[in-house]
C-alpha cells in the first residue's frame, strides 16, 4: 500500500481553508443555529420535569403541552415585571435628573470654596 506524503504547505493550507469554511458557515448560521441552541437546552432542562408529570400517570402529550403552557406563562410574567420596572424608572426620570443636578451643583460650590476660584 501506497501512502502519499503531501507537502507541509499542502495541509496547512488545507486546515486553515477548512477551519476558515467552519467559521464563516458559524457566522453565517448565527441567526439559526442560536435559537436552536437555546432550544435544545431548554429542552434538556425541562426533561425531569416531563418524566415526573409520566411518573405520576399524566400521559406524555399533556405533560409536554402543560410545560410549555407553565413556561410560557413564566416568561410572560417575567416580561411584564421587566416592563413595569423600565416604566417606572421612565416615571422618576425627571426626579433623578433633579438630584442629579442638585448633587452636581452641591460639588461645584464645594470645590469653589476649597480652592477660593469660580469654576
Amino acid at each position: 500500500m501506497v501512502i502519499s506524503q503531501q507537502p507541509f504547505y499542502v495541509k496547512a493550507a488545507t486546515v486553515l481553508l477548512s477551519l476558515a469554511l467552519i467559521i464563516t458557515f458559524l457566522i453565517v448560521a448565527k441567526p439559526v443555529l442560536v435559537p436552536l441552541i437555546i432550544s435544545i437546552y431548554i429542552a434538556i432542562l425541562f426533561i425531569p420535569l416531563c418524566n415526573f408529570l409520566e411518573k405520576i400517570r399524566i400521559p406524555r402529550l399533556t405533560s409536554a403541552a402543560l410545560i410549555v403552557i407553565i413556561s410560557w406563562f413564566i416568561m410572560a410574567s417575567i416580561l411584564y415585571l421587566f416592563t413595569k420596572q423600565i416604566v417606572e424608572f421612565g416615571a422618576d426620570m425627571d426626579l433623578m435628573k433633579t438630584k442629579l443636578d442638585d448633587y452636581i451643583l452641591n460639588i461645584k460650590e464645594y470645590v469653589e470654596n476649597i480652592t477660593g476660584t469660580e469654576l
